[in-house]
C-alpha cells in the first residue's frame, strides 16, 4: 500500500483538504473504503464528494461524526490554505507520496 495524501481543491471558500491516506488503513482495510465497498474511487478525483454528502452521513460522514472526530472540527480537514507552502508542496497533483512520520 502506498502512503500518500490526497489534496481536495473544490472546497469553495473553505481551505482545501489534506485528506491523510495513511491514518485510516490503522483502524481500515482498504475494502471498507474502496471497491468493493463504494465509499470512494480508487483513483484520485473519481469520486464526487460535498459537505451535503458527508453531513448526511456518506463518504467521510460515515465515520466522521460516529466513530471519528466530530465534523464539527472543520478545521481538522479544512487546513490547507491556497498558494500556501503545503498546498506548493503538491505542485500541481492532487495526490502526493506522504512525508516519513
Amino acid at each position: 500500500m502506498r502512503l500518500t495524501e490526497v489534496l481536495l481543491r473544490n472546497t469553495g471558500e473553505m481551505p482545501m483538504v489534506r485528506f491523510p491516506h495513511r491514518q485510516h488503513p490503522a483502524w481500515l482495510d482498504c475494502t471498507n473504503c474502496h471497491p468493493p465497498a463504494t465509499l470512494f474511487e480508487q483513483k484520485a478525483g473519481a469520486t464526487r464528494i460535498n459537505l451535503l454528502l458527508i453531513l448526511s452521513g456518506e463518504k467521510c460522514g460515515l465515520c466522521h461524526g460516529a466513530v471519528a472526530f466530530p465534523l464539527t472540527e472543520c478545521k481538522r480537514c479544512h487546513s490547507v490554505d491556497r498558494d500556501s507552502p503545503e498546498h506548493k508542496a503538491f505542485a500541481g497533483a492532487i495526490v502526493r507520496e506522504a512525508p516519513a512520520p
